[in-house]
């Protein structure tokens, strides 16, 4: 799982500038997740509790607007990850995340940032 978890982590733009012995130490803090479809990931306004990148499967991230409607804002796949802006400026989810379909996902905590 390590091995999978650097893969993962050395192509996001966030980690580029990481050694990999960097890279080998944030990945062994990683956890990997199995989300069944329409597991929500977080909630828009709970607090930031880590990074999320998609292995397999899809998540879309959404809000509801005014009328209680929800607006899908983009989904994303393999290799992406999942609200980065509340990762870096310590600040709450903008927006609620879901599994669109049975969705495993790359889990790193929070506390492993600082």
């Amino acid at each position: 799982m390590r091995m999978e978890a650097v893969a993962i982590l050395r192509k996001l733009p966030l980690f580029s500038g990481l050694s990999e012995e960097a890279l080998k130490i944030a990945a062994d803090r990683t956890v990997i997740r199995s989300l069944p479809r329409n597991t929500t990931l977080f909630r828009k306004g709970e607090p930031c509790r880590g990074l999320h990148v998609v292995v397999g499967g899809r998540a879309e991230v959404y809000r509801a607007n005014r009328e209680g409607r929800e607006q899908v804002l983009h989904v994303q796949g393999p290799g992406e990850p999942l609200a980065e802006v509340p990762l870096l400026d310590a600040g709450p989810y903008p927006a609620s995340a879901r599994a669109v379909e049975d969705t495993r996902v790359l889990f790193l905590p929070l506390e492993s940032f600082q």
